[in-house]
């Protein structure tokens, strides 16, 4: 069983911005995330080989790691990495960028990209119709296309490797292959233009001490010619993405797997695809402009969906009792800022940080009736916690599983209490501690906690929210709230509760403290015929 996986750009998960082209392409992957790749194939017991070392045994588990293009942070960031394991790698630059030590007209539309072009159109330029057709110009058309854009070529974050980085690999036992001297696409130049940049990047190779004897095809375009050509020139090698089978033998186009940041499992364990474009309209709306995966990032994100998005069931009771919420619902609840129950919040904002990279799954709680509710697992650092943006309460921090805490605020003081499997969460009311919710620490899929939403919209006493309203959120920490017929107000350090006891006061109050949810308030009242 042979494996060949395919890498481009390498940076440490902290350098990476996912609004940044390369990562919209998918040809930038984290250290991380490369590393994580080597412990599985490790774990599932494939040996690592080099493309000409690739032996042909259908029953031999081996897997080929190949970087294409050459930049310069394969060197910095997938090496150490390769070191650390004891692989040697396949890595297939574009020869002539390395010996000017410049960058592709490509490098320069992406800067372009990230520095010029707004989010809601980013993704047409990075993978629709204004990429393809940039692709489909020559090299030379590119380059005019990029002189146009650019009246001085910035300086970029970008860089290729020099011939004395790839001479380095070469000694450490790694193969250097063949990709083109400028990466044009083989398919559209002659047979005799493909001749020539063949001769001529394996003539720039070998005079840094490199015969090649495999190449990989410039956006993975060939056809029978250039393979031909490639035979001719005593290529033994070639790398596609996708076979065409137009060889008996395959060594010609050996089929590559496109690694990418984080196989999407997203919808799997969320019920949620979020594209990036909705990633990014809702960091913008909560105001969270800076990405980071950092503690401190975690804690921002906690606070500003508190802020602004409410823990509410107004729109539970507007769709009506049964109606169990759909992907596209939970998702325009969000993006709109009206928020939700533990199955709406918790749930997208799990979507959200494994989009931007964090490492969290669902799990249950138990508050009125076992597994009552929904919240979030993360491990960051090799730490567990919890996060809760569900319950209506001041939470306002990634809570620790294996140290018990106590939190002090006007509305609500709590504590935690670690019990086997399960994190215990107390309220102080009245001097006595009262358990709140019991979060059960095993992670689960969507599916796994699908029958927790389901009862919720189902079962009319399986939770509080058919009988009355829950609506919850904190503007700068201080809680703003109803319970059923009570507005919860926080001025300065005192609670003040206030009776709502006609729709003219409903409508007063709402106006006063609430006037962006203050329709759905008043619907959801009068709906319950609570006034």
């Amino acid at each position: 069983m042979t494996e060949i996986l395919m890498f481009h750009r390498v940076l440490p998960k902290k350098k990476i911005n996912i609004n940044d082209a390369y990562f919209i392409r998918g040809t930038l992957v984290s250290q991380e995330r490369l590393e994580n790749v080597i412990i599985k194939y490790l774990k599932e017991g494939y040996t690592f080989k080099t493309i000409c070392n690739l032996e042909k045994d259908l029953d031999l588990k081996q897997v080929a790691l190949t970087f294409d293009d050459g930049y310069l942070d394969n060197y910095l960031y997938a090496k150490p990495i390769l070191e650390k394991y004891k692989i040697n790698a396949t890595f297939y630059p574009i020869i002539g960028y390395c010996i000017e030590q410049t960058i592709a007209p490509l490098d320069y539309y992406y800067h372009y990209v990230n520095e010029n072009i707004e989010e809601r159109t980013k993704e047409d330029w990075v993978l629709g119709k204004q990429k393809k057709e940039f692709l489909n110009f020559s090299i030379k058309a590119q380059q005019a296309f990029i002189d146009k854009l650019f009246l001085n070529k910035p300086k970029t974050d970008v860089s290729y490797m020099s011939c004395a980085h790839l001479q380095a690999l070469h000694r450490l036992g790694h193969e250097i292959g063949g990709h083109s001297y400028y990466h044009d696409i083989y398919t559209k130049l002659t047979e005799t233009e493909v001749l020539a940049d063949i001769q001529k990047t394996k003539k720039a190779l070998s005079q840094i001490g490199v015969n090649i004897k495999s190449y990989a095809y410039t956006d993975g375009q060939y056809n029978s010619n250039v393979i031909e050509v490639l035979k001719k020139e005593n290529i033994d090698y070639s790398c596609a993405i996708k076979s065409k089978q137009l060889e008996k033998d395959d060594n010609y186009e050996l089929e590559r797997q496109f690694v990418i940041e984080k196989a999407s499992k997203s919808k799997e364990l969320f019920g949620i695809n979020l594209t990036v474009l909705e990633l990014n309209s809702f960091l913008k709306q909560i105001e969270l402009l800076k990405i980071e995966i950092t503690f401190n990032f975690l804690k921002e994100f906690i606070f500003k969906i508190l802020s602004k998005i409410p823990f509410q069931n107004f729109k539970m009771i507007e769709r009506g009792f049964g109606h169990l919420p759909t992907e596209e619902q939970i998702k325009e609840d969000m993006l709109s800022l009206n928020g939700g129950t533990c199955a709406t919040m918790n749930v997208f904002a799990a979507a959200v940080l494994d989009k931007l990279g964090f490492d969290v799954s669902l799990i249950n709680g138990t508050m009125m009736k076992k597994n009552d509710h929904i919240a979030l697992l993360l491990n960051f650092e090799n730490n567990l916690y919890t996060i809760d943006l569900g319950d209506g309460q001041p939470y306002f921090e990634p809570i620790p599983v294996n140290n018990d805490i106590i939190r002090e605020h006007p509305f609500r003081t709590y504590r935690t209490v670690n019990q086997l499997g399960n994190l215990r969460i107390d309220f102080l009311i009245n001097g006595d501690w009262s358990t709140d919710v019991t979060l059960h620490l095993k992670r689960k899929t969507f599916k796994e906690i699908y029958k927790t939403l389901e009862q919720h919209y189902t079962e009319l006493e399986f939770g509080p929210f058919w009988n009355g309203i829950r609506f919850a959120f904190y503007p700068n920490k201080k809680i703003i709230a109803i319970r059923d017929k009570v507005l919860i107000i926080q001025k300065s350090n005192s609670i003040e509760e206030i009776e709502i006891t006609s729709e003219d006061h409903l409508a007063e109050v709402t106006s006063q403290y609430l006037p962006a949810f203050k329709a759905e308030i008043v619907k959801c009242f009068i709906k319950q015929n609570m006034l």
